[in-house]
């Protein structure tokens, strides 16, 4: 679902409407900025204090503005230390939530068009790295977003595949999931299962959060190798011996 492809109209919803407001026009400005420099402060600007004006509105804005947050999280790679991005990324979520539920409903079903990822595959992508932006993944885990936790990108990949393969803290983010739903045993386009990816990466702590959420030790990939196999062929040694199931 790209930017502007839908013509439909949504009306504000009031019982939403109560937290930051949208400048709808600076919005659109972030959304189409060419450099982090210029979607930051864009950004700022289109979160505003001023009534919002109750009118039907057209949600290609929105479309836009969630593309933003995606360039924000890609900008920054996987390694980012910019609190001001983990903040805009923040506010301008909230800020689209709060304008109406259409908008938050939106938040969670758009994708990227090159990965298919949602904007949860982007931040936890993100924040296994760096533990500062696991407010974003608590914000949008929250009940006025309603992602799919198990969606799939074009690769098949879930959140919790991304988590499993990412960054030193990927076992703290992968909890969080699990204990919001997500599915241990959810394959990606090579029958991958995140335990599978764990044991490849040689990630002890990961595997030990998706053992103790009752992960299959036994699942096998598409090429009939599981966890252990993977283990073993790419040479990895782990301190608790439980990790050898």
């Amino acid at each position: 679902m790209g930017a502007g492809a839908s013509s439909t109209t949504y009306k504000v919803d009031e019982e939403h409407n109560n937290g930051p407001n949208m400048n709808w026009d600076a919005a659109a400005a972030a959304a189409t900025a060419t450099s982090a420099e210029t979607v930051d402060a864009a950004a700022d600007v289109a979160i505003e204090e001023p009534t919002f004006s109750n009118k039907e509105e057209d949600l290609s804005v929105a479309h836009e503005t969630i593309q933003m947050i995606f360039d924000i999280l890609s900008q920054n790679g996987t390694y980012t230390t910019d609190e001001d991005s983990m903040d805009t990324v923040l506010q301008t979520a909230k800020a689209l939530a709060n304008h109406s539920t259409a908008s938050a409903n939106l938040m969670s079903t758009q994708r990227d068009g090159k990965s298919g990822d949602t904007l949860l595959h982007a931040a936890v992508r993100v924040a296994a790295h760096n533990i500062d932006f696991f407010d974003v993944v608590k914000l949008l885990l929250t009940e006025q977003f309603r992602f799919d936790i198990n969606a799939q990108n074009w690769k098949g990949s879930a959140a919790l595949h991304i988590t499993c393969t990412s960054g030193s803290n990927s076992a703290g983010v992968a909890e969080v999931l699990l204990e919001y739903g997500a599915w241990t045993e959810i394959q990606d386009v090579e029958g991958s299962t995140p335990l599978i990816l764990s044991a490849a990466a040689g990630d002890d702590e990961c595997i030990i959060t998706l053992l103790k959420f009752h992960a299959h030790m036994d699942a096998r990939d598409f090429n009939g190798f599981s966890a252990l196999d993977w283990a073993h062929h790419y040479c990895h040694t782990f301190n608790n011996t439980n990790l050898y199931f």
